[in-house]
């Protein structure tokens, strides 16, 4: 996976596109927001527990653009801790590239009859 482009996040609320984009792309924690971190974890109940109503409203987008580009990165405490370890989507790029360089060369060097 390579990281999105900024132009990616353009139907997030500008209240919500740094720290979500930080996230999505590099598995940075929007240490700034509880609901964000709520929102992510899928904890609804702590969600509107410490949500501004400015940020409940704008709920629906967000949840909408998460699942469309990054399912992967919330909807439980699991999941955030799996994408937080991973490094986000750079840091899943960087893995597939390391699998790709070792694994995959080791592959193609032994059919091509290399030790």
């Amino acid at each position: 996976m390579t990281p999105l482009p900024p132009s990616a996040f353009f139907e997030v609320d500008t209240l919500f596109r740094q720290p979500i984009e930080a996230w999505i792309n590099h598995g940075t924690l929007p240490e700034g927001s509880k609901f964000l971190q709520a929102a992510l974890a899928g904890d609804m109940k702590h969600m509107v527990k410490v949500a501004a109503q400015h940020e409940l409203s704008r709920l629906p987008t967000l949840l909408r653009f998460l699942e469309r580009v990054a399912p992967d990165c919330w909807g439980s405490t699991n999941a955030m801790g799996e994408w937080l370890h991973s490094g986000g989507m750079t840091g899943k790029a960087r893995v597939v590239g390391e699998y790709e360089r070792t694994v995959v060369g080791k592959r193609r060097r032994r059919a091509e009859g290399e030790p």
